[in-house]
């Protein structure tokens, strides 16, 4: 088993010290930009994963476990910051053109697909949604779409409006 640890983590002290209390026994860090932003792959025993490059922006990883058949498991994080976004897209098109294996590119993008994915707050422009699909459609990804709630987080608090996305 993988998991992708992220965001809230504040150093490499603090990642090892989840990591510990997740009892898993592997774990590939890339620390706290300052900025709230910190990334962790931590593994169980049994699955041997290669870490084949990372950045602020990801982990890309080469895993075999339990069966002969490699894959690719990249954890990607959209920059917050549109004006930046393009690095993090440029870093996707790189990994795309890596040797082919199959794929799974996931965890929090930073941007929507749909104007729906959002409610309430200051809407979303169609050029940044339209380069996120271009991306998607650039490096083969599919949605898997989801379950559970409509929105991964909720704002009530800004003068009683409703306010949400789908990330």
């Amino acid at each position: 088993m993988i998991v992708f640890l992220s965001e809230k983590l504040s150093d490499k002290e603090h990642m090892k010290w989840v990591r510990d209390r997740i009892y898993y026994d592997g774990c590939f860090m890339v620390p706290n930009d300052g900025r709230g932003r910190g990334l962790a792959l931590p593994w169980k025993a049994g699955v041997n994963v290669w870490v084949d490059s990372f950045s602020k922006y990801h982990i890309d990883s080469i895993v075999h476990g339990g069966s002969k058949n490699a894959w690719r498991l990249t954890r990607f994080y959209g920059e917050p910051d549109t004006s930046q976004r393009k690095e993090g897209w440029n870093m996707l098109r790189m990994l795309s053109l890596r040797p082919k294996l199959p794929w799974c590119c996931f965890e929090d993008f930073n941007e929507l697909l749909e104007v729906q994915d959002k409610r309430g707050g200051i809407p979303r422009t169609h050029n940044l949604m339209q380069d996120f699909r271009d991306i998607l459609n650039h490096c083969g990804f599919v949605d898997l779409g989801f379950s559970g709630l409509d929105f991964t987080w909720h704002d009530i608090s800004r003068g009683g409006f409703d306010m949400g996305e789908i990330g």
